[in-house]
């Protein structure tokens, strides 16, 4: 199983289990299409919720994939900007089957591409009501998340795509186009040019 197959099964597996984590999705969604009408800047729409949302003090956050080509538009990330929101993009490079090479061998055969990975930092306020605020608090009170970080990081080696470090990992908000250094691969370093 692939490292984002993976996330995608620990997504809807959370999202089962916790009723409101997945409210907050669907809040986001609405507020996205609805309220800051991003989705008719070019490849907003595109977006694929990887991980999230995060449950933080003053904010939710999710991290949205999008393939290299569909990279969003920087005008979108201007108007979610005026609603307070920090956006911030990180290039990354994944592995993923390679369906001709692999039914020509007869095994599985993998290869690296790139990938824009999209981390959106919301206000509370812009995606949750006053009952879910409620219950979020007592859910941010429970639960302990540095101390859920260090364990992922011990059991992975820190390979765990779904972990981020929201001030390491992801360029600015610069939005005359992301910054030329991306803060590295998942695994650090500088990643290559396609």
């Amino acid at each position: 199983m692939s490292n984002l197959d993976t996330l995608r099964n620990n997504l809807v597996t959370a999202f089962y289990d916790n009723s409101v984590l997945l409210n907050v999705a669907l809040n986001i969604e609405k507020f996205l299409s609805e309220d800051a009408i991003l989705y008719p800047y070019k490849g907003w729409e595109e977006g694929e919720l990887i991980s999230g949302p995060f449950i933080k003090r003053y904010f939710v956050s999710i991290i949205l994939r999008f393939s290299y080509e569909d990279m969003p538009d920087p005008e979108g990330a201007k108007v979610l900007k005026e609603f307070g929101i920090s956006v911030k993009y990180k290039k990354v490079k994944e592995k993923e089957i390679d369906e001709d090479e692999s039914s020509k061998q007869n095994k599985e055969v993998t290869k690296s591409v790139y990938v824009w990975y999209v981390q959106l930092d919301i206000p509370h306020a812009l995606v949750t009501d006053q009952r879910q605020a409620e219950q979020l608090k007592d859910i941010e009170d429970m639960i302990d998340i540095e101390a859920i970080e260090n364990v992922a990081d011990e059991t992975d080696g820190g390979e765990n795509f779904g972990d981020f470090d929201a001030n390491n990992d992801f360029g600015s908000d610069d939005f005359g186009g992301p910054s030329p250094n991306f803060g590295g691969d998942i695994g650090g370093g500088t990643p290559e040019t396609p």
